[in-house]
Formats: C-alpha cells, structure tokens, sequence
C-alpha cells in the first residue's frame, strides 16, 4: 500500500526535489521548523513534515511483537499524534479534520500508518504505476485541502537527462485562496 501511494505522490515528491535545487527547501523537516510558535514541536522526535502538506507520524514501537516475536497481549493498535497548533488537519485515510494544538490518539494498523494533511494543502497526485514511466501521460489528481489560503508549484521536467539544467522545465501554480473562495491554476 505505501509503495503504491509514494508513486501516487510522485508528482508533489518529484516538485519537492525541485524545491530543494531551486530554493534549498528541505522535502523532509522538523516539525517545529513549520510551528515554530508551538512550544510543544519543539521537543516532538516521533512525527515530522513531508513537504509542507504532509505530517507523518510512523509507528515507532512495537504494536504486535516484542523480543524473540512474541505477541503483545492486549496490544492497541494505535498511536497518540500531537497535531501542531496554528493549523487544521485532515486525516489522510479517512478525511475527518482536527483542529491543532491536541494531541488525538488514532488507529495504527500495519496497514495505515498516520498520516496528516495540513489544511490549505494542494496535493497533486498521479495514478498508481508500477515505476515511474508506466503512464507517462497519466492524468493529475489534484486534492485540495481547504482551510487555509495557500499556494503550490508544480515541477515537471522530461523525467531524465539534464535539458531542466538548461530551462527545459515548467512550473504550474496552484493558489487557494480562502476568504475569496478562488482556486487558481496558472
């Protein structure tokens, strides 16, 4: 599942790893880099940022088996997540939106993985392949998480080779403009 969903996410992957060339943005980042506001991110080691719309909290201690593989009785198959203040949230599985600044406790199967969507967020996505090149004309999804204004640049270059080095590239806007109730493409 998480193989299929990171080439689904390609598009807004492969825009993040133009970000950091062209702008020295990190893809991955503390989550305290984001709120820095938050007293509580500044201490949280167990979740971070995926680009500026993605929160993911990984599982990061034993849910079903300890030592030598012996099962955990009566273990919960959940995880608490703090959710950082100065945003709303979506849940990326179920799509049920949080307010920030709590901390929710949330299912954590093998199968899901937490994952949190800021609010604001334009996240393209592409059909699930099997590598990259599958379905080079595959159609965009493009998911919008409302809630708060925001903008996004979409890279997209020939995919290999080095032309983008010398301007063969485009960048497509996504704008979200709340108050106004506009989405923009240019």
């Amino acid at each position: 599942q998480f193989i299929r969903l990171r080439y689904q996410l390609i598009p807004y992957i492969y825009s993040l790893a133009a970000q950091v060339t062209m702008r020295g943005t990190p893809m991955l980042r503390a989550v305290a880099l984001d709120f820095p506001a938050d007293e509580r991110t500044h201490n949280l080691t167990d979740e971070f940022l995926f680009g500026p719309a993605l929160l993911v909290c990984p599982v990061t201690s034993p849910m079903y088996y300890e030592k030598n593989s012996q099962p955990i009785a009566d273990a919960q198959k959940s995880r608490e997540v703090y959710l950082p203040a100065g945003a709303k949230w979506f849940d990326f599985w179920t799509e049920k939106h949080y307010d920030g600044g709590q901390n929710i406790t949330v299912a954590a199967p093998l199968e899901t993985m937490p994952l949190f969507v800021r609010a604001g967020s334009i996240l393209p996505m592409s059909e699930p392949m099997q590598f990259v090149d599958e379905k080079p004309d595959a159609p965009y999804e493009i998911r919008i998480y409302c809630g708060a204004t925001s903008l996004f640049t979409l890279y997209e270059d020939a995919g290999d080779g080095y032309g983008y080095e010398q301007g063969e590239f485009s960048l497509v806007s996504f704008s979200l403009d709340e108050a106004k109730g506009e989405r923009t493409i240019g």
